[in-house]
């Protein structure tokens, strides 16, 4: 009785507040509408062009209309005739097979350099627009016994300060129905659905009291989406079965009680040319029963010239054969990591374990640590969810649009919906995987891997959402871990600058070096199942890598002279992909020349010739100049080999806070900026 009574006090309340607020606009559209102003279409006599709506496209490649920074970040369901939304079909070389009507993708096609990317978008984007592109629905294969998708448990009162479902809620004012809300339920996991209030969507984990059900004909408010269907009421809620179980992550064993052994397939996926650290890293890892698969970038010529000779001296490491050039968030990254695990499997080798690492990446805890920990949980899988709401994790990470790779670029197209069926997961895509796991994603693909491979192979960081999802719609579900063994150190106001604009269509985050101050972290981990960190980068700061060293066994430091030293390669004459930027290699030349003056003057007469490397030197994670290798004339025909040693004697740091630093522009880097110093070089030499 008393929740009827209720009920009729609110609805006649909202219809007092209604009418008053209706009569209050409507006076105030009349005196928009009829009352004149003094200053009537006085901008538009005297000339004046909003600034924002001035066309700049001769200026910048990226479009300033309609005050928002750049084309991409148009409201897609923006519905003005906006400049720049028809497709220029006098710059292709081709004729389109369908009329493309995106704006993201009518962007990204003028912006693509070549014909070949250019119709790799189109072609796409007119598949995604005959809806026949992405499935629609696809299965899961997780055990679910004695849950139904839909069905239908009845209506039941809500209270304000308890709520019958408490593990989402959303608000949708004209999209909400049964269907939408399920939709959104099982995508996050979730066991139960319910709607209120027509446009309102709550999910949970615990099924409703018998205590609160009511008569269904109190949930009576139509839902917007489909008014011949009821969505709950004032604080009365229809709630449906999603069809799943409560999700419930395994929790690791600590201590392995049959004292078995473990093999390890340490995949390692390098970059740049930190050689001296890639050396650091195996040997920190190396025993003879474990393997190394190495893949390194298809641009990065140099290191992997340098890290081939290791397949001869040791029979457990193998380079990769298919090399990819993996870029932030590419879809490539993901092809990598699938194709070299389908690539290692086929070695035959016997491993209980695969663990992807990077040159960034350091051991924490002793590799005898990591073996017991691994040993003690054969089987299992471990991946690290993102921890939040996943509507809001989906938003973030993008999912919900489409990208296309191509040109090394992450090309945004548009929007899309996932499909219905399936729950979303995600988070870091560093990740220890189990052999029949590994075997199932890179064998013969069912309905539901079939379905999310065209998915995530136009999905922004792939490998950030792959394997979660995989794991929890197959039959693995029951082996999934929310933990990768990885501490991560993230500043997340450092380290999420949209800085890498130039290589996709979207602002992301990299997390950021660890350091010296940032000791305190690592030690913190020490009762904890973490057995990496990353990033290190010993041409940032070299010390927390050989505190690190200490704090897992390293007992030999006082041996090494130059254990404060780092060397990092600049530039080789063996590269085949030198950057074209040859400012480096002039400026090493004229060095060498200038070294040559000041031996002539010591009656020490060299004719300069080949630069052979260049060398970034720190020591004590100091700046101490660079080294150049190269070679040189002394007597006709007679070649010696020479390292010339030169460094800064002044350096100018910039403020960043400073107006003026805006005029500073990083034209492109293929990797994250730490420092940017611009630096006044005046030679000393040492021969």
């Amino acid at each position: 009785m008393a929740v009827i009574l209720r009920r009729i006090c609110f609805k006649y309340t909202k219809c007092l507040v209604l009418s008053v607020l209706i009569a209050f606009f409507i006076q105030i559209l009349i005196a928009l509408s009829f009352i004149p102003s003094i200053n009537d279409n006085l901008l538009k006599r005297n000339g004046y062009v909003s600034f924002s709506r001035q066309d700049v496209g001769e200026v910048s490649a990226r479009k300033n209309y309609y005050g928002y920074s750049d084309d991409e970040d148009f409201p897609v369901n923006n519905k003005l005739s906006k400049p720049g939304t028809l497709l220029r079909l006098e710059e292709l070389d081709f004729k389109p097979i369908c009329e493309i009507k995106s704006r993201e993708a009518i962007s990204a096609i003028h912006r693509a350099k070549t014909q070949n990317c250019k119709q790799q978008i189109v072609n796409i984007t007119c598949l995604i627009q005959g809806s026949n592109f992405y499935p629609k629905t696809l299965p899961n294969n997780c055990p679910h016994e004695g849950k139904t998708y839909g069905k239908y448990l009845g209506c039941y009162v809500d209270e304000k300060k308890m709520r019958l479902l408490s593990g989402f809620y959303g608000n949708y004012a004209s999209t909400n129905s049964h269907e939408n809300c399920l939709y959104i339920c099982v995508q996050a996991g979730f066991p139960y659905a319910g709607v209120q209030y027509g446009s309102e969507c709550f999910c949970g984990d615990t099924a409703p009291p018998i205590s609160a059900k009511l008569a269904d004909d109190l949930c009576d408010m139509k839902c917007p989406a489909n008014p011949s269907k009821m969505c709950g009421g004032y604080f009365t809620m229809n709630i449906f079965e999603t069809g799943l179980t409560k999700f419930l992550s395994r929790v690791p064993e600590s201590i392995n009680v049959n004292g078995e052994s473990v093999k390890i397939v340490f995949l390692l996926t390098l970059n740049g040319r930190a050689l001296r650290q890639v050396h650091r890293l195996i040997n920190s890892l190396y025993r003879t029963n474990h393997y190394f698969y190495i893949h390194i970038d298809k641009r990065q010529d140099y290191l992997h010239r340098k890290l081939i000779v290791l397949e001869k001296k040791f029979t457990n490491i193998r380079l990769a054969k298919k090399r990819f050039s993996t870029i932030w968030g590419g879809a490539s990254l993901l092809k990598m990591l699938l194709e070299s695990m389908k690539d290692f499997i086929e070695l035959n080798w016997k491993w209980d374990f695969v663990i992807n690492l990077s040159e960034s990446d350091f051991p924490i805890k002793s590799l005898e640590d990591l073996e017991k920990f691994l040993a003690a949980n054969k089987g299992l899988n471990f991946v690290k969810s993102h921890g939040r709401e996943v509507q809001r994790f989906i938003k973030k990470q993008g999912l919900d649009k489409t990208f296309i790779e191509c040109e090394t670029h992450m090309w945004r197209v548009g929007e899309r919906k996932l499909p219905s069926g399936i729950v979303i997961d995600g988070g870091s895509d560093w990740i220890a995987l189990s052999p029949p796991f590994v075997s199932y994603v890179v064998g013969k693909k069912d309905e539901l891997l079939s379905g999310l491979s065209i998915i995530f192979k136009h999905t922004l960081l792939p490998a950030e959402s792959f394997f979660h999802t995989v794991l929890r719609n197959s039959h693995f579900c029951n082996t999934y871990v929310d933990n990768n063994l990885h501490v991560t150190n993230w500043k997340r106001k450092l380290g999420c600058k949209c800085q890498y604009k130039h290589v996709v269509d979207w602002c992301g985050c990299s997390p950021n070096d660890f350091r010296t101050e940032d000791w305190p972290r690592i030690q913190n981990t020490q009762d904890r199942q973490l057995f990496f960190a990353r990033k290190f980068e010993p041409i940032i700061n070299q010390e927390i890598i050989n505190r690190v060293e200490q704090f897992i066994g390293y007992n030999d430091h006082y041996l090494l002279n130059n254990l404060e030293g780092y060397w990092q390669s600049l530039y080789n004459v063996d590269d085949l992909t030198a950057s074209s930027d040859d400012t480096l290699l002039t400026h090493a030349e004229s060095i060498a020349r200038h070294n040559a003056k000041i031996l002539t003057a010591e009656d020490c007469v060299i004719d300069p010739d080949v630069i052979v490397e260049i060398n970034s030197y720190t020591h004590a994670d100091i700046y101490k100049g660079n080294l150049i290798l190269h070679k040189a004339l002394i007597k006709p025909n007679h070649v010696i080999m020479l390292e010339t040693w030169y460094k800064p004697k002044k350096h100018l740091e910039l403020n960043f806070e400073n107006r003026y630093a805006d005029y500073i522009k990083i034209r492109k880097s293929d990797y994250c900026f730490k420092k940017f110093h611009i630096q006044m070089l005046k030679e000393q030499t040492m021969i």
